[in-house]
């Protein structure tokens, strides 16, 4: 629907109005024995109908236009969302590996844009429902998982597993018998190999899942 087709039924409004004013002037300019009180009366209540008529319609226009830029932002944050998905999945395969082959020594990753759900959050879900009706559910789905992984981050597997050998290693100090991959510290790598695992697979398929419904609207 192009912006020509949204005014064109209020310039046929606005012509409608000029046409009644025109009416109404007419029978202004008229002696009193020919004033018509009955038909001034109905142009005048025509004329008013009219009116609210075209307030109700410029609203539903802006309505409309505020619904269709509420879309676009969804859509291209979901897009930003997307690439900043796949660049994290690759950062998880790469920590994945590290930890399987116990070489976490000198471990780092790139900074970059953080997976955030603001724009979601900032749009009232009823104007979701009008924008997407029943797809709102794939829409709430997707955003609930980047959420997830927002939440679960490459940050927190691993700095949750140096925290937690370091709390290992300090009270172990005084034992020189103990093994550096000791059966605790083994366990520690398999949490966040599991964890690992789930957020590649879940960001998969929510790479998909986007890719998907942005390609259907």
């Amino acid at each position: 629907m192009t912006i020509d087709s949204l005014l064109k039924p209020i310039n046929v409004i606005v012509d409608s109005v000029k046409y009644l004013k025109t009416e109404l002037t007419t029978n202004l300019d008229a002696s009193d024995s020919n004033f018509d009180y009955k038909k001034t009366l109905l142009v005048a209540l025509i004329g008013a109908a009219i009116g609210q008529a075209l307030i109700i319609f410029i609203q539903w226009i802006k309505s409309k236009i505020d619904l269709r830029t509420k879309k676009r932002l969804i859509l291209t944050d979901l897009n930003n969302q997307k690439l900043i998905i796949v660049r994290l999945k690759k950062d998880y395969e790469i920590l994945l590996k590290k930890f399987e082959e116990k070489n976490l020594e000198q471990y780092t990753y790139d900074a970059y844009e953080d997976l955030h759900s603001d724009i979601y959050n900032s749009i009232v879900k009823t104007d979701l429902y009008k924008i997407f009706g029943n797809e709102i559910i794939t829409v709430v789905k997707i955003y609930k998982t980047l959420e997830f992984l927002e939440r679960i981050s490459l940050d927190l597997i691993y700095n949750s597993y140096i925290t937690k050998l370091d709390n290992h290693l300090r009270e172990k100090r005084d034992k020189p018998e103990h093994k550096y991959f000791c059966a605790t510290h083994i366990g520690y790598l398999d949490t966040a190999i599991i964890q690992l695992k789930e957020n590649i697979k879940t960001s998969q398929e929510v790479t998909e899942e986007i890719e998907a419904f942005v390609n259907k609207q």
